[in-house]
């Protein structure tokens, strides 16, 4: 996992302040079929964080190369009380039918006190996420420091 603060004309196109990019590295610790693994972002969300996902774009669906029958790969990206707070569902699989773009749920989270800024990738049945071998998906989220807003 790559965490990246974006800053001029990329925190401008993007309209974003904040990249992280996941890869398929990030999930192959999973070894158990049709289980998912959390990869939580280094950090977390700091207190008093206002937290939006801006947009999750595919850049290389997720694959296992020897298996095109390994179809589906489900992602979603919340916090500890919610795994879907900020991304509902995002197919990544490119043997199943990847989303390359999704804007998420619009839901701008105010944390009152850190937490955990989670990617839970999904696998399928009979299928470990320790056999991909391709991916890369980056998410661009929007950060707003409340400090002087709450108590």
């Amino acid at each position: 996992m790559k965490v990246t603060p974006l800053l001029g004309e990329s925190a401008i196109t993007k309209l974003a302040d904040l990249e992280v990019e996941i890869t398929f590295a990030d999930f192959i610790a999973q070894t158990t079929a049709n289980t998912a693994q959390l990869a939580a972002v280094p950090g977390g969300i700091l207190a008093k964080t206002s937290v939006k996902l801006v947009s999750a774009e595919l850049v290389v669906p997720f694959e296992d190369t020897a298996d095109a029958a390994f179809n589906s790969n489900i992602l979603t990206i919340g916090d500890t009380g919610s795994a879907t707070r900020h991304l509902t569902t995002m197919q990544l699989n490119k043997n199943g039918t990847p989303a390359y773009l999704s804007h998420g749920t619009g839901t701008q989270q105010v944390y009152t006190a850190a937490d955990t800024l989670g990617f839970t990738l999904a696998s399928m049945a009979s299928k470990s996420l320790s056999s991909l071998k391709k991916g890369v998906l980056r998410a661009y989220f929007k950060l707003y420091d409340v400090n002087n807003l709450l108590p």
